[in-house]
C-alpha cells in the first residue's frame, strides 16, 4: 500500500488533493494533509498523521501560496509581505527565493527554505502589481525597502529573465 512508485494519494499542481484519483474535497481533511506533508531522507513526500502514513504523488509543489499581503511601513527598511499556504500557515516572503518556472509560474521557498510553493492565480496577481521593469538591464524586479529583487528564471542565473518579455508579469 506505501508504495513510492505507486502512491496513493496525490497532491496536484492546483492544491487539489486525490485519492486514488477521487478528488478530496474536505477542506479540513486537505489542510491537515498539507500541514502533515514531509519529505523522508530520500527527498519523497508522504503524509504522517499519527502511526499512518503513506507516499505522495506532488505533481509541482508541495505548497500552494494562496494569498499575499504588503505591509507598508513609515520607516525606510520595515515594509514586507507574508503569504498565507494551502495549509493555513502564513509566513514571510523572502523576495530573493520568488523564480519563474515554465509558462511564468511564479515560486517562492516556504518553511524556512525547506519546500518550494507555487503562486496560485490570484496571488501572483497580487504579486504582479508590484513588480516592476528595468529598461536598463530587460530584467523584472520588486521594490521593496529601497532594495531591487529581481526575479530571476528556475535553473537560470541570468537576474530579471531576459528573453521572455512576450510573457510580461
Amino acid at each position: 500500500m506505501n508504495n513510492p512508485e505507486h502512491p496513493s494519494l496525490r497532491f496536484d499542481k492546483e492544491g487539489r488533493w486525490y485519492h486514488e484519483g477521487v478528488e478530496i474535497t474536505h477542506e479540513r481533511t486537505c489542510k491537515l494533509f498539507s500541514r502533515s506533508l514531509k519529505k523522508d531522507t530520500r527527498g519523497r513526500y508522504l503524509i504522517a498523521i499519527g502511526k499512518e502514513w503513506s507516499y505522495v504523488e506532488v505533481e509541482d509543489a508541495p505548497f500552494l501560496v494562496k494569498s499575499l499581503d504588503y505591509y507598508p511601513s513609515d520607516k525606510a527598511e520595515d515594509a514586507y509581505f507574508t503569504i498565507l499556504l494551502n495549509d493555513g500557515s502564513t509566513e514571510a516572503l523572502d523576495l530573493d527565493t520568488i523564480r519563474v518556472g515554465k509558462d511564468n509560474v511564479l515560486y517562492c521557498q516556504v518553511k524556512n527554505g525547506d519546500y518550494r510553493g507555487r503562486f496560485c492565480r490570484p496571488s501572483y496577481y497580487e504579486l504582479a502589481r508590484y513588480i516592476e521593469f528595468d529598461p536598463s538591464s530587460g530584467g523584472y524586479y520588486i521594490l521593496l525597502n529601497g532594495k531591487r529583487h529581481y526575479l530571476e528564471r528556475e535553473g537560470s542565473r541570468v537576474q530579471g529573465f531576459k528573453g521572455s518579455r512576450e510573457k510580461k508579469c
